[in-house]
């Protein structure tokens, strides 16, 4: 397990990561990513708000901690980790359709 400056140790997405980083095309993978966070986190905020409350609770802060690792340098085994804690945090039967899209697109 790698230390990261943009996710935490202790989460449980670090479990299987290697495996899945090595698998998996890096940049499919920040594209999606991108996406994904260009869609909710924008700057008017539409979509983040017409989420149900409990989707938009989950979302934030993974989703944070995902524009940290796309934004700033980090490994492909840091956005494999931070897109994992994406998807495993989302209510996928709460999410619109096109939301619940772009999270499928992330590894599990």
């Amino acid at each position: 397990m790698s230390l990261s400056n943009h996710v935490p140790s202790w989460i449980p997405a670090w479990q299987g990561a290697e495996q899945i980083a090595q698998d998996l095309d890096a940049e499919a993978l920040r594209t999606a990513a991108r996406k994904l966070v260009d869609l909710v986190l924008t700057d008017d905020t539409i979509v983040l708000d017409s989420l149900p409350e409990a989707v938009e609770s989950n979302l934030v802060t993974p989703l944070t901690i995902l524009v940290s690792v796309l934004d700033k340098p980090s490994s492909t085994l840091e956005l494999v980790v931070a897109a994992r804690l994406v998807r495993q945090s989302a209510l996928l039967s709460l999410c619109p359709p096109e939301l619940g899209v772009l999270i499928r697109q992330l590894p599990d």
